[in-house]
């Protein structure tokens, strides 16, 4: 009968103990991280085309489709749309279809 009691405290003892480390361990987890980035990056595929290629800016309209990927989110843009690629690291164009990083990128129109 007492090693009965003494292993049901045994027991106990342990379910006890894992729930509270479970609990310190979400904890733990749940905490926001507000570290500042020190710059975005958007890496880009698009079907467009330049405005006004005349002028040396870098202001483009959607042909067809464009998917911009950055700062933890995915943006589809659809055709017609008008956007501005602020400060492009990188880019390959190819009979208006553009891969490239840009460090920003705003819709103009």
């Amino acid at each position: 009968m007492k090693k009965k009691i003494v292993g049901i405290f045994i027991c106990m003892l342990f379910v006890f103990s894992g729930l509270a480390s479970a609990t310190i361990n979400l904890e733990k987890n749940v905490e926001p991280k507000n570290e500042p980035q020190a710059f975005n990056i958007y890496f880009y595929i698009a079907k467009m085309e330049r405005v006004d290629p005349e002028v040396y800016n870098f202001d483009f309209v959607i042909l067809s489709f464009a998917f911009i990927i950055g700062n933890g989110e995915i943006n589809r843009l659809n055709e017609g749309e008008m956007i501005r690629l602020e400060a492009p690291i990188f880019g390959i164009i190819f009979n208006n279809f553009h891969i490239g990083i840009a460090s920003d990128w705003s819709i103009i129109g």
